[in-house]
Order: C-alpha cells, then structure tokens, then sequence
C-alpha cells in the first residue's frame, strides 16, 4: 500500500523538489547581496538611537522586490496543498470510482486511508516548512529594518504558524473530498474554506488570545489607529501590536476626530501644520487616544497558540476523514 501511495504520488513530490531546490538557487544567490546591503544602510545605528529611519528603510526595502513575491508565497502555499494535495486525495478516488479496487485486494479502509494520508500529509508539512524557514532567513535583514514581527503581514508567514496552516489545509481538503466526492468541487470547497477560517482568525480570533493592555496617550501623540506602535509614545514599545486605536474626550467617551477636524476646530492654517500643533490642539480639547495593545515579547506564545488551534482542527477533520470513509462510503 505504501509503495502504491508513493507512485500515486511521486509526480507532485517531484515538482515540489524541484520548486524548493529554484527557489533555495535564487535566496542563495541573492542573500548575502541583501545582508550587506542593510549593513551599510545605517538602519541598525538609526533604530539604536532612536531617530527616524523611515526614509532609511523605504531606501532600503525599494531594492528588493523580490519580497513582494516571496511572503505571499508562503502565504497561499498551505492553500495550495490543500487544494491539490489533499482534496484530490479522496474526491479523485471517489469519483472515478478506483478506491474499490484498492478494497479488494485485503486492504482495509483504515490503512487505505492512513497510508495515504500519512504520506501526502508529512509532504505538505515539509515543503511549507522548508518554504517558509527558507524565506524567514533570507528577509532576516528585511524583518530587523521593519521591527514590527506582529504585523498582520509578517506574523502569518514566519515562525510556526505555517506549519499548523498546512496540516489545516491538507486535511480540510481530505474531509472535503471524502464528504463532497468529486473532485473540484473538493478543491473549490477547500479553497474557500481554508481563506474563509484563515483570514476570520487573523481578523477576530488572535487579537483575542491573550487580554490586551490599554495605553491612553495624548491624541496623535502615535498614530492613531495604525498598525503598528508609534516609537516615542509612552507605555508603547515599537514592536508592540497596536490592535486598535480610538479618540476619547474628557469624559471618556469614544468620538470620532480626524486631523482635518480637528484642523478646522482649532483654527489650523490649511496646508502643512505640525504634529505638535495638533497635539496642542487635542490637549486643549482634553482629546485623548485609548490604544489596544498586544505586547511585543508575547509574540511567540501567540505563535505557539494559533499553530495548537490549527493542529487541533486538522486532526479534527481527519478524523472526520476516517469516520466519513469507513461508515458512509459504500
């Protein structure tokens, strides 16, 4: 059974080789150019005194493209798997009806099942994996430019997390294709489905893993309601998660205040005003900002949660997998 699996399997193995050795080929050549390069940029000695280096590191990210291409890469490679891996698994078999000759020929369902799922399950693994450790190394001078490892972005396609992403898709696509029994809707199910739990996690579930802290600080004092920590705010550092952001008044209710109102409140000349006339401005209103923030140093136990809730629902489904094929497939 095993060596029947394998040769069902050996030309997407092959492929898959052949796209990891291409891309190891070019992040090794152009490696070492990206590490010297942000060695001479001055980025390091800029974020150690604490100036701005923004126009630093846009200078320095313009160079490399390469990585508009690279992390969306790792991002759609666990939807890949399980579209073309793991849906096709069962719903192929299934529909073409060939699952029944594998049945009679003393092999249970259970081993059929396991067999196969074992081995295209620890492939797809292993080649996100490898994708991802591979593009995590190279972008390591892009990621010390940036600082901010908990950007939406950045924290789906480094670390663990995409580990846990592949085993979700691979198996979402098993227990796809044993419910559905045809081949593309399978793959159109398992699309769908992994985008749809995937992107409703990063929106509404991880913010939530662990109780935020709430900073008040002098209205536009940060950014308000940016992505990222503001370097100089106090109570933020500047690779803290700031989750959200929201304009308060004295009496602490939410309102609703952008720089152009507040321009026009405080009778600001048009055109450019500075940061500081602003915040004068919000002071004399008694304007505040309530941040949402998720610590800097909670990155990995973060990390470590969403890849355990992604593994507890892939072995979810492929238990379903097995329920499915051994008690309603006939």
């Amino acid at each position: 059974m095993t060596w029947l699996a394998w040769r069902q399997f050996r030309v997407q193995a092959f492929t898959a080789v052949v796209g990891l050795v291409a891309l190891g080929a070019v992040l090794a050549y152009t490696g070492p150019h990206l590490v010297g390069l942000y060695r001479s940029s001055g980025i390091a000695q800029c974020q150690a005194s604490h100036g701005d280096c923004g126009p630093l590191i846009d200078d320095f990210t313009s160079h490399y493209p390469l990585l508009h291409i690279l992390d969306p890469l790792v991002l759609i490679i666990p939807g890949l798997v399980g579209v073309f891996w793991g849906a096709p698994l069962l719903a192929r078999e299934l529909e073409t009806g060939t699952f029944r000759l594998a049945w009679t020929q003393s092999v249970t369902r259970t081993r059929w099942l396991a067999t196969k799922v074992t081995l295209v399950g620890i492939a797809s693994i292993v080649v996100t994996g490898a994708v991802s450790v591979m593009v995590a190394l190279w972008s390591s001078p892009l990621d010390a430019a940036s600082g901010n490892r908990f950007n939406p972005g950045t924290f789906s396609v480094r670390g663990i997390v995409p580990f846990g992403y592949a085993a979700f898709a691979f198996a979402l696509g098993v227990a796809a294709g044993a419910a559905i029994r045809r081949l593309l809707p399978a793959m159109a199910a398992t699309l769908f489905g992994f985008a749809a739990v995937r992107f409703s996690f990063q929106q509404w579930v991880r913010p939530h893993l662990a109780t935020a802290r709430h900073v008040t600080t002098p209205l536009f004092g940060a950014q308000h309601g940016a992505p990222g920590a503001a370097a100089g705010t106090p109570g933020v550092h500047p690779n803290d998660w700031v989750v959200s952001a929201h304009a308060v008044n004295a009496a602490g209710h939410t309102v609703a205040v952008d720089r152009d109102t507040l321009r026009s409140i405080c009778g600001l000349p048009k055109g450019e005003f500075s940061q500081g006339a602003l915040q004068s401005c919000g002071q004399r209103l008694r304007l505040h900002s309530v941040l949402t923030i998720q610590p800097a140093n909670r990155y990995w136990p973060f990390q470590g949660w969403e890849t355990a809730v992604f593994g507890v629902l892939a072995i979810a489904l492929i238990v379903f997998g097995f329920w499915w094929t051994r008690q309603r497939i006939s």
